[in-house]
């Protein structure tokens, strides 16, 4: 799994992320239903290179399967941050994604589900997290593809 999302992220092919979310059978949402997906953004640099962002794909294949509308505008990337499974150190991979997100406004949104592929200690969820609840965002649920390390 790790090897797929690597090559769908680093070698340009995010048609392995869509073939591998076709095999998935997704069972609906535990608890409550969120309001809005809003994927982990990529800095405007690094979308530029890759040229899609795999939390993206990924949002944008439950939002199909479940009807739960996604918003693409809420969150944003100001800091060209360093990939996290290039840091080893806990501390630095916190202090890579520090203050990397901003929020464009407030939305009324009680439940979010924030997606991203990977999840290794967890920092950029919490930023992100962090900024939505800044925003207005009463809860944010988290999902990712896998846990890694």
């Amino acid at each position: 799994m790790q090897n797929l999302i690597h090559q769908a992220k680093y070698n340009y092919r995010p048609k392995l992320l869509r073939n591998f979310l076709t095999t998935i059978a997704w069972n609906g949402l535990y608890g409550e239903k969120p309001d809005i997906i809003i994927p982990v953004p990529l800095h405007k640099n690094k979308l530029k290179t890759r040229e899609f962002n795999q939390a993206e794909i990924i949002a944008k294949w439950i939002s199909n399967k479940t009807s739960i509308p996604i918003d693409n505008t809420l969150l944003i990337r100001t800091k060209n941050t360093d990939a996290q499974a290039a840091i080893d150190d806990e501390k630095q991979r916190k202090q890579n994604v520090e203050n990397a997100f901003l929020a464009a406004g407030e939305k009324k949104y009680n439940t979010v589900m924030l997606i991203d592929d990977v999840m290794t200690t967890g920092n950029t969820l919490s930023e992100c997290a962090k900024v939505l609840k800044q925003s207005g965002v009463i809860k944010v649920i988290s999902y990712t593809l896998i846990r890694a390390g």
